[in-house]
């Protein structure tokens, strides 16, 4: 439903295709990267804090909660993907996307009864899985120019590593 279908992670009904993935989720989860999740944490957090400017409002007020989705964001990226992005651009999307669901989940009669709100939020959807989709083939073109692997290869890097293996 509106493009969601079988492309998430926490709502993905294709159980066939779950149980490919779920091992390479547990793996990014539970090793190395997990150990330098603070590590991230930490050096994001500073980094934001120090562009604290960008989420205070005219009137001295900060928008804790977009702080906190770009260090989230920001720290996840570092462990799982590692492709430079703009963390507004994507955190707006993200919104967007929860945004989307909580529509649907909290008022599903008047979701797809009323035209313009479905369609509004299928393109908050679709925004999402285009940015990624752009994230994922930018992250194809870094490997494929890439002289030799990092020591610790990110979760994203091992998706696509067992995607063109055939897994």
């Amino acid at each position: 439903c509106i493009g969601m279908n079988e492309n998430g992670i926490i709502f993905n009904s294709n159980p066939t295709l779950w149980k490919i993935i779920r091992p390479f989720f547990n793996k990014a989860l539970s090793g190395p990267g997990l150990l330098q999740t603070t590590e991230h944490c930490v050096m994001s957090t500073k980094h934001f804090l120090g562009k604290l400017s960008d989420v205070t409002d005219d009137l001295g007020k900060v928008n804790v909660l977009k702080l906190m989705r770009l260090i989230m964001l920001d720290t996840s990226n570092n462990l799982f993907l590692r492709i430079p992005l703009d963390e507004n651009d994507i955190v707006v999307k993200i919104q967007k996307y929860f945004d989307a669901w909580q529509a649907l989940l909290l008022k599903p009669d008047i979701f797809f009864k009323i035209s313009w709100l479905y369609k509004k939020y299928e393109k908050s959807a679709n925004d999402l899985k285009e940015a990624v989709e752009i994230l994922i083939q930018q992250k194809r073109q870094e490997l494929s120019t890439s002289d030799k692997l990092e020591e610790n290869i990110d979760f994203a890097t091992e998706l696509i590593f067992a995607q063109n293996h055939g897994v």
